[in-house]
């Protein structure tokens, strides 16, 4: 079976899209460039510099510091399988955030795709991924609640992935949250406790605890997490370790997590794992080849390996193409 995939991504007023190998250009941790401490979402000062360092045609602008930042965030794709042909709308986000006196505010509003052919208004169509309050306390300390996502791993983009597409049954990728992170020198360890994320159907809200300790310097990373949680349906520990090591202009990742379910008649493990190199010939160009693995014991054996490569350009600031 061939399969080909083409996304567009573009962005209007900030970019708002870094990946999991900005540490090869040396930057260990997302709050360098984002505003929020574990990354995603818009980027700060810095941030907007940096995007238009790292792409092939930008120019420095006259950035201009903003309590309030807004910005549109689009991915289109198109995708051929089996002979057939598809163009489809992956992603369209709406964020926004205010930051004032320790405080960030955080919101992200997103349009689902349409799955089928059936008429549906806008407004079931829209749906809050993120509305988040955070205060940083000092240096080490910030505090933050609200509907945020699960932090595990890499936090790998792609969505498609076995390390995150099979550890999960049903369950979405945002969670109401509590959360506590510490951070001093080159250690970080945060804990968050998840409550039903209460737009989702009834048997797969999610509730429970996580807890994520990162060590990282300008070239490497260091990553142990742990998820306990429950739904009607079934209880899922996660176990996880991840690192990442980038030398001159390649850049090693790997991951690899063990779940054990219970469906609250009889439990199973799984093991996943990821690994990848990325080869970064220019700023702007990544060039990657990943393998992953799924491991499930009985009841509900399942063994599947998958390889792939994977090319980035970022020809502009606010546009990119993968």
């Amino acid at each position: 079976m061939m399969k080909f995939l083409f996304v567009l991504l573009s962005i209007y007023n900030a970019e708002v899209v870094a990946y999991e190998s900005m540490i090869v250009h040396g930057y260990g941790r997302c709050i360098v460039c984002h505003k929020a401490i574990e990354g995603g979402g818009q980027l700060g000062d810095y941030g907007k510099v940096m995007a238009i360092e790292t792409s092939t045609f930008s120019k420095f602008e006259n950035l201009k510091k903003r309590k309030f930042d807004q910005a549109i965030q689009a991915r289109y794709a198109h995708l051929q399988s089996r002979g057939e042909t598809r163009n489809f709308p992956m992603q369209f986000d709406y964020l926004a955030t205010f930051q004032k006196e320790g405080f960030l505010a955080e919101l992200t509003a997103a349009k689902a795709p349409r799955s089928t052919d059936e008429e549906v208004q806008f407004k079931d169509q829209v749906y809050l991924r993120k509305a988040l309050l955070s205060y940083q306390k000092g240096k080490r300390w910030n505090f933050s609640a609200g509907r945020d996502r699960q932090y595990i791993g890499l936090n790998l983009v792609d969505h498609t992935q076995y390390i995150r597409k099979y550890n999960k049954r049903g369950v979405e990728d945002f969670n109401t949250v509590l959360s506590v992170y510490f951070q001093k020198d080159k250690f970080s360890l945060r804990t968050t406790g998840y409550l039903p994320n209460w737009g989702q159907q009834k048997k797969y809200r999610e509730s429970g605890f996580g807890l994520k300790a990162d060590w990282i310097n300008s070239r490497l990373s260091l990553t142990g997490s742990y998820l306990a949680s429950e739904t009607l349906l079934l209880k899922r520990k996660v176990h996880s370790l991840a690192g990442k090591f980038a030398w001159k202009k390649t850049l090693l990742m790997a991951q690899v997590d063990y779940v054990d379910r219970n469906n609250f008649v009889e439990s199973f493990g799984q093991w996943t794992h990821f690994y990848a190199v990325s080869m970064f010939p220019v700023k702007s160009f990544e060039l990657r080849a990943h393998y992953e693995s799924i491991r499930r014991r009985t009841p509900f054996v399942l063994g599947q390996n998958r390889m792939g490569l994977m090319s980035r350009w970022r020809p502009f600031s606010r546009v990119g193409f993968q």
